[in-house]
């Protein structure tokens, strides 16, 4: 993947370009440009990257509905212009959304929804498709989502964080998972969680109803030591460390490549 997977970044466009970018989003953006990943020449490109900033527009002074028209102007900029886009009717692009922005901004773009979408949690978009779309781990959390609670008997005094059922719980547990704490939440159905795919997330977190939730020392220990071991894909970092989170996304995205050029 090192060796032959490629981006193409399209060129920013001058209004968003102002917007600065924190977080995830940031992280990804800096990362990707520095990157062995980056390809300057459109044709060697596996992905294609819309490099669209949606994370602080809400904090310039600017309605959500002003930065959505120049995001959709951009967008549609690309769609009439592009070779590559009418090729693959978007398939082969991905770009990076981690606030509502982003899903106002493509509402009236049908051909949106075939690009991939990396997201914090899959409440940032337009219509989540497992099948396509990627959830990356949410930095710079606040306020603090977690309830920390203490575990103790004749062999452990170890820490768990309960991830309430709430639209945040995905960014709960990698914020447990960064604070080295084991994260514990109840659901009824199938968690979009990131990199659910590449990571057994069974061996690090609690996952399931109530009474399944059985929280002895030993089982408590071992997820614990897993999660340290793991701990690092959740990391984001500049420059990037291997295997850490934007790494994970990448090959993540280089999977969806495959799928795309092999099937």
């Amino acid at each position: 993947m090192d060796v032959i997977f490629k981006v193409y970044m399209y060129p920013e466009d001058e209004v968003l370009n102002k917007y600065y970018q924190n977080g995830s989003e940031g992280y990804f953006f800096k990362n990707i440009k520095d990157s062995q990943f980056r390809t300057t020449i459109a044709q060697e490109a596996h992905l294609f990257f819309i490099p669209i900033r949606t994370h602080q527009m809400h904090n310039m002074g600017t309605s959500n509905e002003e930065m959505a028209i120049v995001v959709q102007n951009y967008f549609q900029s690309l769609i009439t212009e592009n070779p590559y886009w009418n090729k693959s009717q978007g398939a082969d692009h991905f770009f990076i959304n981690c606030h509502e922005i982003g899903v106002m901004a493509t509402k009236g773009l049908p051909l949106m929804k075939n690009a991939i979408q990396v997201v914090c949690t899959s409440l940032d978009a337009l219509e989540f498709n497992p099948l396509k779309d990627i959830i990356i781990p949410a930095q710079d959390l606040e306020p603090s989502t977690t309830t920390r609670k203490v575990v103790r008997d004749s062999e452990l005094d170890r820490n768990y964080c309960s991830c309430q059922l709430s639209p945040f719980r995905a960014a709960c547990m990698v914020e447990s998972i960064l604070e080295e704490c084991v994260p514990a939440v109840v659901s009824f159905l199938n968690l979009d969680l990131p990199f659910n795919d590449t990571l057994d997330w069974t061996r690090f977190s609690i996952i399931g109803r109530t009474k399944d939730v059985h929280l002895n020392g030993e089982k408590l220990n071992k997820l614990h030591n897993n999660l340290l071991e793991i701990r690092k894909h959740f990391q984001w970092n500049s420059p990037p460390v291997r295997l850490d989170a934007f790494h994970m996304v990448i090959y993540e995205l280089w999977q969806h490549a495959r799928r795309l050029h092999f099937t």
